[in-house]
């Protein structure tokens, strides 16, 4: 999505300093407090839902997950990769702030001003830096 995002590939165009990730843990939102769910796939596109985690390993694709090789013609033949790759993890309505372990940025100038924000808001959230190179193009 990130790569539609940039581009305007179906989506409103956005520069990637302009885009932060808010980091939770999914097991801390996996409870009777929220709606959610996850799926083994692009939930826009045709693809299963599931609500518990007893058989999360057969339902999605680390491999297709893990990846960098978007083609369709990959090594191993697999047309379906880009679909599976976008599993999600979906809650409905929202997620309360506490919640937000990490926010990740793409510069040290965006996480300036997200400091700022936190500090008004009296917020202690860690923010890191486009850890390993693996969160933006």
């Amino acid at each position: 999505m990130l790569f539609n995002i940039k581009t305007g590939h179906g989506v409103t165009s956005y520069q990637q300093k302009d885009i932060i990730y808010l980091c939770c843990r999914f097991k801390d939102l996996a409870c009777n407090d929220f709606n959610w769910c996850y799926t083994n796939g692009n939930a826009a596109a045709i693809t299963k839902f599931f609500s518990n985690f007893d058989d999360i390993n057969n339902n999605i694709d680390w491999h297709s997950v893990h990846t960098t090789d978007f083609r369709d013609e990959n090594a191993d033949g697999d047309e379906d990769r880009i679909r599976k790759k976008h599993a999600e993890f979906l809650v409905r309505e929202h997620v309360p702030a506490e919640y937000i372990k990490k926010i990740v940025v793409l510069n040290n100038e965006v996480k300036e001003d997200v400091e700022k924000i936190l500090a008004e808001l009296d917020s202690n959230i860690d923010i890191l830096v486009n850890p390993d190179q693996k969160f933006y193009f």
